[in-house]
């Protein structure tokens, strides 16, 4: 006889290509009898009970327990568990950070379950003669140490999908180490789950070993084919998606010795010197994003935001996300179609630190704004030894940020190193700020208004950019999170009180600059504003994720007019 046992799986949406509850179901089908065998099911939350009860509908002996399987020996009464309800999200963990990051807008919710000690449940079954096979999904970080159980299980199935290789190596030497052996992919996509086998007969060991070699074979063949693949070395290539295996193996690291405290130096760095080396290289200068305003610094209530990349979230304004920023010491940020990435300035808005493990890979020229010493130092000290940033540290980066992070201080770098500083009258054109504005330019033209007030005057002018504006910015992309209603209304030109558009594209010879937002939207008016300005008083932006080519930036390197690039790091 034998005994099927489900641990709960990884809290959040489900993923299809695990196929974790349906998968075992039939794995525990091919190999045992629905009419003899027992089955304990795990569950964290209530509300999963009677799906369960149906997806073992066929089977005679079934106990679905709403309860915390204890695999650390130890037998507590109760456990707590946290519920947390997102966006189309009922994720519910032992771990409140592991469920708040499912939707940080909201606090978890508490809830008391029974606590079990699997030990003693697997004991039970060992006694009466019975084989125990157990399915447990390694996303759950409580899940990975089988210590106290190899020595009753005849089988273990895993889920291994978006796990770190570490942590899975190290969960499959402990079972190996006990006298299971690999045997081959229980249910999931290739990859996804992991099955070993204590090897009982011939027969066993025959069918465990016939498994193995299906796995073997299949990624012998996937590899076949990616040697085999054409690359065309002329394209740039993408930069590398950071795993959510990565990503929880970052948390988990982090989130140790949360009480320790430690210092880093935020030293001033030569921005100019490092914009006219780019220049001196590309003829083009590099540019940064940039946030309208910083909030007041907080005492933390948390080490680390559960606002984390690549996990789905909700808030209803701009506010209350900065505020949950706010709550924490630092705050988890990754490239992400670019290395300059809008999250990193949200970070330090809010008064958090910018927790970025990729931050020594930065390109020489890009980020330039951004104080790239201190975060990798900052990312080495807090995944080596947890801990989190002392209150000197926040104000050492908040204050690095006030000075070069602003829209403000973006503003009068871009007008400083242009050779326009003693402009008084400008003029921004971007025919796509009103319909669809794209952050670079929008927060170009949001500091310029900050340094020149009315004497920033606009072409295509768009409302919902000023404090008090009845317009919103809800359907554009970011949902207008960081610009909208980030000016203030006194520098209104009348002009843009009266929605005039396309102004001052009559008149370009009287402004002392002309800056055009973003020239891969605005291509048609960027031949206009050349042909009748001189390009020594045109400022032109290229905010793309992606870099211009070698050929784009020669072409602008001749253009002779003031070129601002956010991705300067060319890839040939």
């Amino acid at each position: 006889m034998s005994t099927f046992i489900q641990l709960p799986p990884a809290s959040g949406r489900p993923d299809p290509d695990v196929d974790y509850r349906q998968g075992f179901e039939r794995w525990a089908r091919h190999s045992g009898s629905p009419a003899q065998d027992a089955v304990i099911i795990y569950t964290l939350d209530a509300a999963e009970v009677d799906g369960l009860r149906d997806l073992w509908r066929v089977w005679v002996n079934v106990d679905v327990r709403v309860a915390h399987p204890c695999l650390d020996g130890s037998h507590s009464a109760r456990a707590q568990a946290f519920v947390a309800i997102g966006e189309g999200v009922r994720a519910v963990s032992l771990n409140a950070f592991d469920a708040a990051r499912w939707s940080p807008a909201e606090e978890p919710r508490s809830v008391s379950i029974p606590c079990e000690s699997l030990a003693v449940v697997v004991d039970r079954y060992n006694a009466s003669g019975a084989e125990v096979h157990l399915s447990i999904d390694l996303r759950v970080r409580e899940q990975r140490h089988l210590a106290s159980l190899t020595s009753g299980l005849t089988e273990v199935s895993a889920v291994v999908a978006d796990v770190h290789d570490a942590s899975v190596r190290a969960t499959v030497d402990e079972l190996r180490q006990a006298g299971l052996r690999p045997a081959g992919r229980p249910f999931g996509i290739a990859g996804s789950s992991v099955a070993l086998r204590r090897p009982t007969s011939l027969k066993s060991w025959l069918s465990g070993a016939l498994g193995q070699a299906r796995v073997r074979g299949g990624v012998a063949i996937e590899r076949w084919r990616a040697s085999t693949s054409r690359i065309d070395p002329s394209a740039v290539p993408p930069l590398d998606q950071v795993s959510r295996a990565e990503v929880d193996h970052i948390v988990g690291q982090v989130r140790r010795n949360p009480d320790v405290t430690w210092n880093i130096a935020v030293q001033e760095e030569d921005i100019n010197a490092l914009a006219n080396e780019a220049h001196d290289r590309f003829g083009v200068w590099p540019i940064s994003f940039s946030y309208p305003a910083m909030l007041p610094l907080a005492t933390p209530a948390q080490q680390l935001s559960p606002i984390i990349p690549g996990f789905p979230y909700a808030f209803a304004d701009n506010a209350a996300y900065l505020s949950a920023y706010a709550r924490a010491s630092m705050a988890l940020t990754f490239r992400k179609a670019g290395w300059d990435c809008f999250r990193h300035v949200e970070i330090l808005a809010s008064g958090a630190v910018p927790l970025m493990p990729d931050a020594d890979r930065i390109p020489r020229y890009a980020m330039i704004h951004y104080p790239r010493s201190a975060m990798v130092a900052l990312a080495v000290q807090a995944i080596t030894h947890g801990g989190v940033p002392d209150e000197q540290t926040r104000r050492h980066f908040r204050a690095f940020a006030e000075r070069h992070l602003t829209t403000k201080a973006m503003a009068r770098y871009l007008l400083d190193v242009s050779g326009l500083a003693d402009s008084r009258r400008v003029l921004f054109v971007d025919d796509q700020t009103p319909v669809n504005p794209e952050y670079q330019s929008t927060l170009a033209l949001i500091g310029l208004k900050q340094l020149l007030g009315r004497g920033c005057e606009v072409a295509f002018p768009a409302d919902f950019l000023y404090a008090g504006s009845s317009q919103t910015a809800a359907c554009h992309y970011g949902r207008g999170f960081g610009y909208s209603h980030a000016i203030d209304p006194g520098a209104r030109t009348s002009e843009e009180e009266s929605d005039r558009k396309a102004h001052g594209l009559d008149a370009l010879r009287s402004y002392d600059a002309v800056i055009v937002g973003s020239i891969s939207r605005n291509t048609a008016l960027t031949r206009v504003v050349l042909g009748q300005c001189d390009p020594a008083r045109v400022v032109l932006i290229h905010g793309e994720d992606g870099p211009p080519t070698t050929d784009e930036l020669a072409a602008l390197r001749v253009i002779g007019a003031n070129v601002f690039v956010r991705a300067l790091h060319p890839t040939r």
